[in-house]
Order: structure tokens, then C-alpha cells, then sequence
């Protein structure tokens, strides 16, 4: 066995899921769900970090002309301030969910901190889908303990838009987005950032002539089974996790 597999062994024996967590493909692993083994043709689009006025607005409208669905996890106190534009988000079909009160990284807070992030934000995005998603992806035992306390499932990603945005021609980066991509990746983007929206669209565009469709994470979780993300920073105890997604 691997120090890698032992790692996540040690979580799944230190975590255990309380009554009533959701529980898809009958996998209660306690560590993060990065990707979805499914046989249909179905990919997860996420944005991070809202909800914005003007940025949430415009990935909404992308979107519904392309007939696609999307994951929006929110700030607890952005979507707060912000009512109208999460009301907009569902409206339009889109699933919001919760990425802690003020986008505090939950590795190293503590139980009572990380636990209070979640729930505060909970309460404020009233009918929210039931996951998590920590800001960089990062998650110490603490956090998925207070995530499954919560009843939420932590979600990270399988492929990073900005990973291949970032100082490219949007063109490009969207020619190697879709090669990267194929069914059951989940898709991290932010919607603020440069180039994004743009790469999305051809993203679109280039998944449609594949026979691929974007969709929520719930009805990608539905599609198939889970594959948990991997801690590659040690003990989830250490207070600084991150994870790798296999495969």
C-alpha cells in the first residue's frame, strides 16, 4: 500500500458520515469528490468565488445560449449582499453552493471556525444544493468533518480553466481545454477572471461537437460514481491539505 492510500484510509477511519449525509453511487468516503466514472456524455462546469454583479450575470447569459447548466459556488457573504443575482442564477436553472462565509481557506481554522464558515453561509443561501467546495481546493480533517456535519459534500475539480487561460490566446487554451476534457470532468473556472468567459464559450461550443453536454455536479453525481480526490501534503491532520484527482 502507498503512504498516498494509507493517507486516505486514515481519513475515511477518522471521518464517518452522520445520519442523513447525501451519499451518491453508494460511496461515503469522507474525502473530496474531483471527478465522476460515468459512461454518459456529461461535464460538470463550475465558477467560483461569486456571486457578481456584473461577472455572474454574463456567465448566466453564456450559458443559457447554449442551453448548458452550471454549478455557482458562492461566497456566503457575497450572496448575502447579493440576493438578486443568486435569485437570477436559479431562475435561469443554475445550482448554487456554498464556499464558506468570507473564502477563507478551511485547512488550519480549527473545528469551531471552519464549521461556523459553512453554516453561516448555509443559512444565508437558503435551498442551497448540498456541497462544498473549499477556496484552492484545500481541506484539512477539521473542514470535512464540519462539511459532513453539515450534511455537504465536498467537491474540488478534475481540470482548471485558468490553469490554461492565463497569459494565452483564448483560442489556444480552449483548443487544449477540450482535448484535457472528457466525460465526468469536473470544470473549475471564475467568472471574473481574464479570458474566462471567453474560453468557456468555445469550451461550449467545442463539447457540443463532441456529443458532450455541461451540466450541475448534482446531475453529474447522479450520471455515475465518485472519484475522490488524493491529500498530497500528508495527514489530513496537518492542517494543510491539498489533493490530487487520480487518473
Amino acid at each position: 500500500m502507498t503512504a498516498r492510500w494509507a493517507v486516505a484510509l486514515l481519513a475515511a477511519a477518522l471521518v464517518s458520515p452522520p445520519a442523513g449525509t447525501p451519499v451518491h453511487g453508494g460511496d461515503r468516503s469522507p474525502l473530496p469528490v474531483c471527478r465522476v466514472s460515468t459512461g454518459r456524455p456529461l461535464v460538470a462546469v463550475t465558477f467560483d468565488d461569486g456571486p457578481f454583479p456584473a461577472a455572474t450575470a454574463a456567465a448566466r447569459r453564456l450559458l443559457r445560449r447554449h442551453d448548458a447548466r452550471a454549478t455557482f459556488f458562492l461566497v456566503g457573504g457575497r450572496a448575502f449582499r447579493r440576493p438578486g443575482v443568486v435569485a437570477a442564477l436559479r431562475r435561469d436553472g443554475m445550482e448554487v453552493a456554498n464556499h464558506t462565509w468570507s473564502h477563507v481557506v478551511p485547512a488550519g481554522l480549527g473545528p469551531d471556525r471552519s464549521a461556523a464558515e459553512i453554516r453561516r453561509t448555509a443559512d444565508a443561501i437558503a435551498g442551497a444544493e448540498a456541497l462544498f467546495r473549499p477556496p484552492q481546493g484545500r481541506i484539512d480533517l477539521d473542514g470535512l468533518r464540519a462539511a459532513r456535519e453539515a450534511g455537504l459534500l465536498t467537491v474540488v475539480w478534475s481540470v482548471a480553466v485558468e490553469r490554461y487561460t492565463s497569459g494565452r490566446p483564448v483560442d489556444e487554451a480552449a483548443r487544449e481545454l477540450l482535448a484535457r476534457i472528457g466525460p465526468g470532468d469536473i470544470v473549475l473556472a471564475h467568472e471574473r477572471a481574464p479570458g474566462t468567459l471567453a474560453a468557456i464559450e468555445r469550451l461550449l461550443d467545442g463539447l457540443a461537437s463532441r456529443g458532450l453536454r455541461a451540466v450541475s455536479v448534482t446531475e453529474l453525481l447522479d450520471a455515475g460514481r465518485p472519484v475522490r480526490a488524493l491529500p498530497v501534503d500528508g495527514p489530513l491532520t496537518s492542517g494543510n491539505a491539498r489533493y490530487v484527482c487520480p487518473g
